[in-house]
């Protein structure tokens, strides 16, 4: 190897004559490889640019109107669980906050949990994804919503989807929050390098997976039973209390658990700097401190989003394409996304996917 003046160039590199005679790199050589951190961050600058035009466009559109519950009326403890996980669950966000400014300011730098924070709140725009080719789950239209911004997404498919009401204070702080799964999926592959110090690194995430997936099946059973929500066409044969209310598709803490244990190893694999795998190569930046932050978010979100999609909306909607004829619902957690009152079947073995725009047939059941 060889310099001249600050290029460097490799034996066999196509070179050609400068004007003091010396050899420089001609255009042929191979351009230098970006570092980690400006392809991620180039990701998650894409992913942002979506959820600022979907969401814009949702908001100009006239189509951010709250979900009415509909003719029948919300039984008195719905009211009371979803009163009160709309001050618990912003409670806990308000933790999670507390704890990553403390962090921050202790060790005086942007710390990851507090990127990854940041990054879980920039990914929940996808949170009503696994509607995007058939109408299959629900919030509960009492909750304190504007509808949702799903129709506005590219390529969506699921008529009537600005309908389903995704709850802001419920879902938004939510998202928030599962930095905690995060750090709980990072506490169990600890707790199981102590316990088998020989297990290598496929065991240690294979233990992460099985911890967020007993998570999010205790979670989300307790939201479905007590009917924040439902999954209203499921995969009879992988549903648990299937043709009630409280059905749960086993499949969903798979799915989900998944995502959750994926950021938490994301977290556990760092190296000697605190840096994740899509971090590497900040630190040899030439930029502002403020500079590398915005890079480092932008990364993680680009991550978390790839994640979200790869390792939960693109599988759901291969079960979704299986789903059986959903029980009968009310009003407040159909939400008139399908069934009686509307042009559209909801979604079951015999169900056509629609297209946006185009009417169905209410004829032959399947609305509940």
């Amino acid at each position: 190897m060889r310099t001249t003046g600050t290029r460097v160039v490799g034996a066999g590199a196509a070179t050609r004559p400068g004007r003091s005679g010396a050899e420089v790199p001609s255009l042929l050589e191979p351009r230098r490889q970006r570092p980690p951190i400006v392809r991620w961050a180039l990701v998650g600058a894409f992913f942002l640019a979506v959820e600022i035009f979907v969401i814009t466009t949702w908001f100009t559109s006239g189509e951010a109107t709250p979900t009415s519950t509909g003719a029948d009326p919300v039984p008195g403890y719905i009211k009371g669980w979803a009163i009160a996980l709309q001050i618990v669950c912003p409670l806990i966000f308000v933790a999670a906050l507390v704890y990553v400014v403390r962090q921050c300011r202790r060790e005086r730098r942007l710390t990851f949990d507090a990127v990854l924070l940041i990054a879980w709140c920039l990914v929940y725009w996808q949170d009503p994804m696994l509607n995007y080719l058939r109408p299959i789950f629900s919030y509960n239209s009492y909750l304190v919503n504007l509808g949702s911004w799903t129709s506005r997404t590219p390529g969506w498919m699921s008529p009537r989807g600005h309908l389903m009401p995704e709850p802001l204070v419920l879902g938004g702080t939510v998202y928030g929050w599962f930095l905690f799964a995060s750090m709980m999926t990072c506490a169990a592959m600890r707790w199981a390098k102590r316990r088998w110090p020989h297990l290598g690194s496929t065991g240690l995430v294979t233990v992460g997976f099985a911890s967020m997936i007993l998570f999010d099946f205790v979670l989300e059973v307790f939201f479905v039973r007590t009917h924040m929500y439902i999954y209203a066409s499921v995969v009879k044969e992988l549903t648990i209390f299937h043709g009630t209310w409280n059905q749960f598709p086993i499949y969903e803490s798979f799915l989900w658990g998944g995502m959750m244990a994926a950021t938490g190893v994301l977290r556990y694999f760092r190296d000697d700097r605190g840096r994740s795998v899509v971090e590497r190569g900040v630190d040899q930046l030439e930029a502002t401190t403020t500079k590398k932050n915005i890079l480092r978010i932008l990364a993680v979100s680009g991550c978390l989003n790839v994640m979200f999609i790869f390792t939960y909306n693109l599988p759901i909607q291969v079960f979704n394409l299986h789903a059986d004829d959903p029980p009968e619902l009310p009003t407040y957690l159909r939400n008139d996304l399908c069934g009686e009152g509307t042009p559209y079947r909801c979604p079951g073995p015999d169900t056509p996917i629609y297209l946006r725009g185009q009417e169905g047939d209410v004829r032959g059941g399947g609305g509940g």
